[in-house]
């Protein structure tokens, strides 16, 4: 028999099932105290399980069995049977059905981590923690969540995702008077459906449309998803790190304008996606967020963007056009963000400043107006205008694109587009806030 001893910190750690309250939030009345705690290692007759024995509780140390399917023990030698511990079934390949009974309180991290025939589980109604990547590269296809749980710890680290690589994971379900968490059509969220935790990997159906109340997507969320294509939520306010990441089906995708950040790796190699829609609103893009998204061909930078990390669209080898609209955006660090694309962007923008660093093509944007590409709409346009009226006038071809300098729609470039500049120009320097467009819209 061997006697261990256990620091009161360390003791602090077992029993954080009962310590957190929530995802997030710590118990205001877990102390550490001096007192050290010993357990003991003690084997069932003719048994491959071991428990650590304490003074009033017993711990599910390692199993090493055979069997394809186990119960835990509710007690052991008299005790309760409260905790599956750290790296407890971890790697056990023979096992694919297993029982908790409703003495266990807490799993701990790693669990089930490499349990890769293991498909049922069924967690007890006493169960308050979940421990880091407890249920990592498992074979589960179906979690029930009980009323009583509290935390799961991997939706506290960015580090992290529940459920990481469960390829055979269809649906999670939470007891409804769960007071933390709630699941919908097999999906994860917390109580008022306003975080998605996990879409399950496995899940049928190569289409999903969130519901409107969420706003924000957790680390990892459709890690791994064969989804084909989502429709998020319009409230939806934050994407999180690799939260569709290796989405390798996923072709088409458009964030609302009320997404105001990216996280990084957010949608890491998802080499199918061909079809990205950033809206106006947006402020951040996260390090890597598209790297590897080998099937975009072009993207429009909305001009709410303020930072675009590095390595944001690296090795997206079919991007050719990157279009910028923020003329101050920061854009990385010192390091690529775009691998070898055309970059267009206004004058004297950080685009521009970017694309001669690195030796990439850069276009100057001109937006309707703007014919002299300073993102200003002024005098200087108007006299453009006119020069250009007086070029055609002689028989020369057009050297501006009518897109930009048609700006009253009717098919020419002559002098009442001018008139309708100076117009514009006269506005805003009155204090008038519209758009070119806008402005004559609302004549």
């Amino acid at each position: 028999m061997k006697i261990h001893i256990l620091s009161a910190a360390a003791a602090a750690l077992i029993f954080a099932g009962g310590a957190i309250h929530g995802p997030y939030l710590p118990s205001p009345g877990l102390t550490a105290h001096a007192e050290e705690e010993s357990y003991t290692d003690f084997y069932p007759d003719n048994s491959y399980v071991l428990f650590h024995l304490y003074s009033d509780h017993a711990v599910l140390a390692k199993y090493d069995g055979s069997e394809t399917s186990y119960t835990v023990p509710d007690t052991v030698e008299g005790l309760p049977v409260t905790e599956i511990g750290d790296t407890a079934f971890a790697g056990v390949f023979e096992l694919t059905s297993l029982v908790i009974p409703d003495t266990v309180t807490r799993i701990g991290d790693d669990a089930f981590n490499f349990a890769f025939y293991l498909e049922e589980i069924t967690l007890p109604s006493s169960l308050e923690y979940i421990g880091y990547r407890a249920f990592s590269l498992c074979g589960v296809k179906t979690l029930s969540l009980p009323a009583s749980l509290k935390t799961i710890a991997d939706l506290t680290s960015e580090k992290e995702t529940f459920c990481q690589s469960c390829p055979a994971l269809t649906s999670i379900t939470v007891d409804s008077k769960n007071p933390y968490f709630s699941a919908k059509d097999g999906v994860l969220f917390d109580k008022k459906k306003t975080v998605l935790y996990r879409y399950p990997p496995a899940k049928e159906g190569s289409s999903y449309t969130m519901p409107s109340t969420v706003k924000s997507i957790s680390d990892g969320a459709f890690h791994k998803s064969a989804l084909e294509s989502i429709t998020v939520s319009a409230k939806l306010e934050t994407v999180g790190v690799r939260a569709f990441g290796y989405c390798e089906s996923l072709s088409a995708i458009e964030l609302p304008g009320s997404v105001k950040s990216i996280g990084g790796s957010a949608f890491i190699k998802c080499t199918a996606l061909e079809e990205l829609t950033l809206n106006e609103g947006l402020e951040t893009i996260g390090r890597g967020s598209f790297s590897g998204c080998s099937a975009i061909k072009e993207v429009t930078i909305p001009s709410t963007v303020s930072q675009i990390s590095d390595s944001a669209f690296v090795t997206c080898q079919s991007l050719r056009t990157v279009t910028i609209r923020s003329k101050d955006c920061v854009l990385g660090s010192g390091s690529e963000v775009f691998s070898d694309s055309s970059i267009n962007g206004y004058m004297g923008s950080t685009a521009q400043d970017y694309a001669e660093t690195f030796q990439q093509r850069f276009s100057l944007i001109h937006d309707l107006g703007d014919l002299d590409g300073d993102t200003r709409i002024d005098s200087s346009d108007a006299s453009a205008v006119l020069v250009e009226y007086a070029a055609i006038q002689t028989g020369a071809e057009p050297s501006v694109d009518k897109s930009i300098g048609d700006v009253n729609g009717d098919g020419y470039i002559d002098s009442s587009d001018a008139s309708d500049i100076l117009q514009y120009y006269s506005f805003t320097q009155t204090g008038g806030a519209a758009t070119l467009t806008e402005f004559l819209e609302a004549r």
